[in-house]
C-alpha cells in the first residue's frame, strides 16, 4: 500500500477504535468493568468451540463450490485459504481479503472467472441466510420489531432476488456473450482480457444457479453456517449472564453483518457492534448487555480468524506474489 492508503487504513482503524471508546462510554466504564469481571471464561471457550465448528462447514461449502467448478483442492487447502481471506478482511481496507481468496484459488488452478463467481456466491448465500434466519424472530417480536430494520432486510431480499432472476432466465448465458462480444471492440488486449473474465465470472455463475440440486445444497449449507454463528452470540450471551433469546441474536448477527458491506473500518471494528447493540434494543434488550455481546460476539471470532488464519496466508504470500 502506498502512504496514502496507509494513513487512510489508519485513520480508519482509529474511527472504529474511537466507536466503541464511545459505546463503552455511553454505558459507563464502571459497568463494562463490572461485565466483564463477572463473564464465564468456560462459556467464552465454549463459544470459540462453537464458532470453530462453523468453519468445517464453511471450508465443505466451498469445496462443493470448487468440485463444481471442476477444482481439486483438498478440504484443508482449502480451510486454509478461506480462513487467511477472512484474516486479510480483519485487519485491512475494503474487501482486500476476497481478492486475496480469488487469488489463492487461481493458485490452486482454478481460473479467475469461477473463482470471482464462487466468492459473490458466497457473498449472495450469506446475505440470503440473513434474510431467511431472520424471519421467526420478526414474525415472533413483530410488535416490537422496527420498521428501519424491515426495510433493510426487504431491500437486502430485492437485491438478491434481481440477481437470482438475471442469471435464471438467461439461459443460454446471453450476457456472456455479450460481455466477450463488447470486449472485441476494444483494441486494447487488456481490456478485451478484462471483458473475457467478466464472462467467464458471469457464466460461472449462472451454471452454480441454475443448478437446481447444488443451490439447494449451498442454501442449506449457509444456513447452517449462519445459525452456528448465530448459537456463538447465544453462548456468548450465557457468558455474561444475559437471557436474549437466540432468534433476536440471529437478527442483530444478520444486521451488523449487513453492515459490514460497506467497509467503512477494518473487519467492521465498531460499526458491526454499534448496529448489533441498536438492533438489540430495539426490541427491548438493555443496551449494556447488547453491546457486551456484540463486543465479545465479533472480537472473539476476529481473533480467532487472525491467530489461525495469519499464519496461512504468510505461507502462501510468496505464491501469491507469482500471479
Amino acid at each position: 500500500m502506498k502512504n496514502k492508503s496507509w494513513l487512510i487504513h489508519f485513520f480508519s482503524l482509529g474511527l472504529g477504535f474511537f466507536l466503541l471508546f464511545l459505546l463503552i462510554k455511553k454505558i459507563g466504564t464502571n459497568d463494562f468493568w463490572q461485565i466483564l469481571k463477572h463473564t464465564s471464561l468456560l462459556w467464552l471457550l465454549i463459544a470459540i468451540a462453537t464458532y470453530c465448528s462453523s468453519w468445517f462447514f464453511r471450508t465443505l461449502r466451498l469445496q462443493k463450490f470448487t468440485t463444481f467448478n471442476q477444482g481439486q483442492i483438498s478440504f484443508f487447502n482449502l480451510f486454509k485459504l478461506r480462513i487467511s481471506g477472512f484474516a486479510l478482511n480483519s485487519l485491512l481496507p475494503g474487501k482486500l481479503g476476497d481478492a486475496a481468496t480469488i487469488g489463492y484459488l487461481k493458485l490452486h488452478g482454478l481460473k479467475i472467472g469461477p473463482s470471482a463467481a464462487i466468492v459473490f456466491q458466497v457473498r449472495v448465500l450469506d446475505l440470503l441466510s440473513f434474510i431467511l434466519l431472520s424471519l421467526p424472530a420478526l414474525l415472533l417480536f413483530k410488535d416490537k420489531s422496527n420498521q428501519p430494520l424491515n426495510q433493510l432486510l426487504l431491500v437486502s431480499a430485492i437485491v438478491i432476488l434481481i440477481i437470482f432472476a438475471i442469471t435464471l432466465t438467461d439461459k443460454h448465458t446471453g450476457f456472456g456473450r455479450w460481455f466477450r462480444l463488447f470486449g472485441k471492440r476494444f483494441s486494447n488486449l487488456k481490456l478485451q482480457k478484462v471483458f473475457d473474465k467478466l464472462a467467464d465470472l458471469y457464466e460461472s455463475y449462472t451454471a452454480m444457479v441454475a443448478h437446481k440440486r447444488f443451490l439447494i445444497i449451498s442454501i442449506l449449507l449457509s444456513l447452517l453456517i449462519w445459525f452456528i454463528e448465530g448459537l456463538t452470540a447465544f453462548v456468548v450471551a450465557k457468558a455474561i449472564g444475559s437471557t436474549i433469546s437466540l432468534p433476536l441474536l440471529i437478527v442483530a448477527l444478520s444486521l451488523a453483518n449487513i453492515s459490514k458491506i460497506f467497509p467503512i473500518t477494518p473487519g467492521g471494528i465498531g460499526i458491526y457492534e454499534t448496529v448489533f447493540a441498536s438492533s438489540l434494543s430495539f426490541f427491548g434488550i438493555p443496551f449494556d448487555q447488547a453491546l457486551m455481546v456484540g463486543i465479545f460476539d465479533h472480537n472473539l471470532k476476529k481473533l480467532f480468524n487472525i491467530v489461525i488464519g495469519i499464519p496461512f496466508t504468510s505461507t502462501t504470500s510468496k505464491k501469491f506474489l507469482k500471479l
